[in-house]
């Protein structure tokens, strides 16, 4: 008797076990896949976050130039 009450229980633990598995595992791929697809977009917006930074110390750059290019040709028109 003591036999079948365990084997009960076995199947009773394997059949909870199974629906577990058939419930977590398709949610952990579903995770696991956004956790990646989110690190494929974080990596993209820090991509363009540097270009952006780039073309602002770029145009930076530029407008001192200017400035002094245009401070240079002053200075020298006033002393003329």
């Amino acid at each position: 008797m003591s036999m079948k009450v365990w084997k009960d229980q076995e199947k009773i633990f394997e059949d909870f076990y199974n629906k577990t598995d058939a419930i977590y595992y398709p949610l952990n791929n579903s995770v696991a896949w956004r956790r990646k697809t989110m690190e494929k977009v974080q990596l993209k917006v820090d991509y363009h976050h540097e270009i952006i930074h780039r073309h602002q110390e770029y145009i930076t750059k530029g407008k001192e130039a200017t400035k002094s290019f245009v401070c240079t040709l002053f200075e020298m028109s006033k002393e003329d």
